[in-house]
């Protein structure tokens, strides 16, 4: 059997009975307390904090207890002070962050190079999505810090070096993707090599013609040689500049004929009216041939 002592159930009851005074002089005691503070503050919030710091426990449970039943007031008044003090409250969490993380980067870096291993394939799946709900947004973004902190030496640097170790790190698999895409579309190959010479030499550049006039041609099964009027496959056809670039002509429709491989490569850098009065029996000693062939060696 247990017993308590009469100085224990003395307390036990002065505890109760100083509680229910309490509650039932709660706004009484409300009052004093704001006539106190009113006149000394400082007094006031000492007293305060000292009781607080010996009364931990009962503190948390208190502030635990009302954080629960006034919730959504609590949300309310900090949606509204946020709402009021926004910018000081970011610029403060930015300079916070900014020197927590110079402070901790080793110990930072760390945990997120772990936490991504553990986490890669979500992490990656989350970043794909968001890049393309936002893409418009990821890409004026882009482009206004390659505008500003891009140009800067160290970035400069910096991507070079990453770049570089990217590429020797997947150099087979890149190389292999180039070569299959050159396959797939030579077209744009053959474009792409007509302007990079027209951009070199610094031509006037019409890429909308261009391309028009091209497809125009290889959409057809034949085209004919401007040059000897031979009809020849349009997979064969060459485009040629009739003024050459290195004599000045444009990079666009204006200045481009069909040509077949053996009239285009023989005229080579020379202008068409030259070219056309020159015999063709002396053609092949002023420029090189067309193609030379390897000699075929039969084994028996």
């Amino acid at each position: 059997m247990n017993f308590t002592s009469a100085p224990e159930v003395e307390s036990k009851t002065r505890k109760e009975y100083l509680r229910q005074w309490h509650l039932r002089n709660k706004e009484r005691r409300l009052k004093a307390r704001q006539a106190r503070y009113q006149n000394d503050p400082q007094k006031e919030n000492a007293r305060s904090k000292a009781w607080a710091a010996k009364n931990k426990d009962k503190c948390r449970g208190y502030n635990k207890a009302y954080r629960a039943k006034h919730r959504s007031k609590i949300q309310q008044n900090w949606s509204n002070y946020y709402a009021r003090n926004k910018a000081r409250i970011l610029s403060q969490k930015k300079g916070y962050n900014q020197s927590f993380y110079a402070a901790n980067r080793e110990i930072i870096r760390v945990k997120h190079s772990v936490y991504y291993r553990k986490n890669a394939e979500r992490l990656r799946a989350q970043a794909r999505t968001h890049r393309l709900k936002n893409l418009e947004k990821r890409q004026r973004q882009c482009r206004a810090w390659h505008a500003t902190k891009g140009k800067l030496p160290e970035f400069v640097v910096r991507k070079k070096q990453s770049n570089s170790k990217l590429y020797y790190r997947n150099k087979p698999n890149i190389l292999a993707r180039h070569r299959n895409w050159r396959k797939l579309n030579r077209d744009k190959c053959r474009l792409y090599k007509m302007k990079r010479r027209a951009l070199e030499k610094k031509a006037l550049v019409n890429l909308a013609g261009i391309n028009a006039f091209v497809s125009s041609v290889l959409s057809k099964a034949k085209a004919q040689c401007s040059y000897c009027n031979e009809w020849i496959p349009s997979s064969e056809v060459h485009f040629d500049h009739i003024v050459p670039l290195s004599k000045g002509g444009e990079h666009s429709a204006a200045n481009l004929c069909v040509s077949c491989q053996t009239c285009n490569l023989r005229k080579g850098r020379t202008l068409p009216e030259i070219w056309m009065r020159i015999p063709k029996g002396i053609v092949k000693l002023l420029n090189f041939p067309p193609r030379i062939r390897p000699k075929r060696s039969f084994t028996r």
